[in-house]
């Protein structure tokens, strides 16, 4: 019992406290940004009064995999993911940062973050990890924003888009960007393997880079080389990366991508389990859809990604160019790291959501094979010329997934709720972004029974926080930082889809940040109470 003075005071909630325990009816006090007392019954004086009546009360949701850089700048709300909960997002995923970038290299960083982040501009681009902060604190944002450093980033600073091996003082610069930006607060660094320049680097260089990430106890994320046929192989590789550094890993999205590759995601838990046995700590993260969706410049050879989008757009005008990429992309090479998706998944099931150039916008939402069949053309040729057109920056959407391969990954123990949503200002990008936390509540938890609702809510609360070293969020527990969100389960709907993917969430009534209420009555405030969090070096801590 108190008598304390609270701003803010939720009555007769179900609380969901964010440790996977059953939940409870309660009352939650806040004051000074920090939630101070949960109680079966706060009886004290409150500047504002919420009764919940009955909805859960659960810690705001910490999303582990975003790409936000872009759409905190453009909408400083982020408001597609504060009406769905989300009070904390990490950004700089896949190798793909806006930082460090180094002088005279802002064009190559550009083209670099283009790949999956359009309407890039310079000044976006910050050499730290201290000026992005400062970038978003002069636009201001509701929500919380941590962030990782992207290896590509570090490679485009010290070496471009060079498909060779660093010199050994190409390296000490990599490792000196790497440290300063642990330095700075970045919660780790990220490798994007799939994508030029990243998907150069061989195992001594991510080795030492990583150390530098460990050094600091941050993480170690990793989009791997390939999710389909070699996807064991690649997360092998990952594994080992982590044995020569030291570092805690996070697998970005793991899924197995094309029907004769499903089943695989059990293969690779067990393989995560028994490197955890080890010693080796790794977890993961996946969104709760059966379509991906990245740049469709991947369905290119890596060779013809070294040097950037302009050398690939040269290619792809070179009549022998083009014929030996086509053969490529169509029947595949022996080259293990790269796996034409294309054979795979078939053309059908690859389909172009966000356009750059205008002239092609009318091809969003349809398939390759959609749209060969309109136009009387071959699939490689649209791809081809729609690139060269679009710089490289064409998104697309592919369908490759087994939702049972989904509900095996949600059900298990070293997995955590990510959205990898990515923000376009125009077109149909992947719902995932307005809808993936919604859906999981929705999905994984109403519908089909893969999770309890506690057991959803540690994965998007505590668990991320804990993974990142957030260890003031994640829990409703007194001293912890109030960042709290109030919704009716049976209410909640992903309204997102892939033909209308811009609907926002509904269910969520209140989100609070920092103590200050940024959602009301589902609608967004206007305030922008969000912090930029910077990662403390700390002993590390094993959750399992």
């Amino acid at each position: 019992m108190t008598d304390l003075a609270l701003d803010i005071l939720i009555k007769n909630a179900r609380v969901v406290d964010g440790t996977g325990n059953p939940w409870f009816p309660g009352d939650v006090g806040i004051a000074g940004g920090l939630i101070t007392e949960v109680s079966p019954r706060i009886n004290g004086r409150a500047r504002h009064v919420i009764n919940a009546d009955g909805m859960v009360a659960s810690p705001g949701f910490v999303d582990i995999h975003s790409h936000d850089e872009l759409s905190l700048l453009s909408d400083p709300l982020d408001t597609p993911k504060i009406v769905q909960g989300v009070t904390t997002v990490v950004t700089g995923n896949c190798g793909i940062s806006t930082f460090p970038v180094a002088e005279g290299k802002a064009g190559l960083l550009r083209e670099h973050v283009e790949q999956v982040l359009s309407g890039v501009e310079e000044e976006d681009l910050k050499p730290s990890v201290n000026e992005f902060a400062r970038l978003l604190a002069r636009r201001g944002t509701a929500t919380n924003v941590a962030a990782l450093v992207g290896h590509g980033a570090i490679r485009v600073a010290v070496m471009g888009y060079e498909a060779r091996r660093p010199t050994e003082a190409e390296l000490e610069k990599m490792k000196a960007l790497v440290a300063s930006a642990m330095g700075e607060g970045a919660f780790g660094l990220s490798l994007g393997l799939l994508y030029a320049p990243g998907s150069f680097a061989e195992m001594d260089e991510l080795a030492a880079l990583g150390r530098e990430a460990a050094a600091g106890s941050g993480i170690l994320a990793a989009h791997v080389r390939t999710y389909e046929t070699y996807l064991k192989e690649s997360v092998q590789e990952f594994l080992e990366i982590l044995r020569r550094s030291d570092a805690a890993g996070q697998l970005s999205h793991l899924h197995a991508g094309g029907k004769k590759n499903w089943g695989k995601v059990k293969d690779v838990l067990r393989m995560m389990i028994d490197a955890r046995r080890g010693g080796i700590d790794i977890m993961c993260d996946m969104y709760p859809y059966t379509a991906g969706s990245t740049t469709l410049s991947t369905l290119m050879p890596p060779g013809a990604l070294a040097g950037g989008p302009a050398r690939l757009a040269a290619l792809l005008q070179d009549p022998a160019a083009r014929a030996q990429i086509r053969a490529d992309v169509l029947n595949g090479t022996e080259n293990r790291g790269w796996e034409s998706k294309v054979p795979l998944l078939g053309w059908e099931n690859i389909v172009i959501s966000s356009v750059v150039n205008p002239r092609y916008r009318h091809y969003e939402g349809k398939s390759f094979a959609q749209l060969a069949g309109e136009q009387g053309g071959n699939p490689f040729d649209l791809l081809a010329d729609l690139l060269i057109a679009d710089r490289g920056q064409t998104l697309g959407i592919m369908f490759s997934n087994d939702p049972e391969d989904i509900k095996t990954i949600y059900a298990s123990p070293l997995h955590i709720v990510g959205s990898d949503g990515l923000w376009r200002a125009s077109g149909k990008p992947h719902p995932r972004l307005y809808g993936a936390y919604a859906r999981v509540i929705r999905h994984m938890v109403r519908e089909e029974g893969v999770l309890t609702l506690e057991q959803a809510v540690r994965k998007m609360t505590s668990l991320p926080a804990e993974r990142l070293g957030i260890l003031n969020r994640g829990l409703l527990w007194p001293g912890m930082a109030a960042d709290v969100v109030l919704f009716r389960p049976e209410a909640v709907e992903d309204r997102a889809t892939f033909a209308e993917p811009r609907q926002l969430a509904t269910g969520f009534s209140t989100v609070i940040v920092n103590g200050v209420v940024v959602v009301e009555d589902g609608q967004p405030t206007g305030k922008t109470p969000g912090m930029f969090l910077r990662h403390q070096a700390r002993p590390r801590r094993y959750v399992y």
